[in-house]
């Protein structure tokens, strides 16, 4: 059964505590929703220590959509002017679709992730951690959690 509006679809996801887990980070990872002030405003965006010594940063953001995989996938690439991995969260009634270009995540370095409306996740693309494309906009948002979030800058 699909769910009936993002919202629902968000607020699922966010009652989910193995989410972390699928995204690979600590369950004691920052969420932040609906940041603003870069290159696109994601639904969700994680920040957590890298490595247990805690001396780097790794950040993630999240682009949620019921079913319009496309305009999910612009959307979670834009974001990686600033994150160091995106995703695409789609509910898992409709996520056929975009296994079918699968191919087109891996090429964008985009992870794709489904959740039904029990709360199974399962990652159906890990992308690779990777430096933010844009440096001035990575540069600010490292300010931005290192000043607002209490998380060192790992630029």
């Amino acid at each position: 059964m699909p769910f009936t509006t993002e919202q629902q679809m968000t607020e699922c996801i966010l009652s989910l505590t193995n989410l972390p887990e699928a995204l690979g980070v600590s369950n004691d990872a920052r969420l932040i929703e609906q940041l603003k002030g870069y290159f696109g405003i994601p639904d969700l965006t994680y920040i957590s220590p890298k490595d247990p010594n805690a001396s780097e940063l790794l950040s993630i953001a999240c682009e949620l959509k019921l079913s319009h995989w496309q305009k999910a996938l612009i959307q979670a690439y834009r974001y990686r002017s600033f994150v160091q991995q995106a995703y695409v969260i789609m509910d898992a009634a409709f996520v056929h679709r975009a296994l079918k270009h699968l191919e087109k995540f891996h090429k964008s370095n985009v992870g794709l992730i489904s959740v039904s409306t029990e709360g199974e996740i399962i990652t159906h693309y890990s992308p690779k951690v990777m430096e933010p494309y844009c440096d001035y906009l990575a540069k600010s948002f490292n300010a931005n959690m290192t000043a607002n979030y209490n998380y060192f800058a790992h630029i």
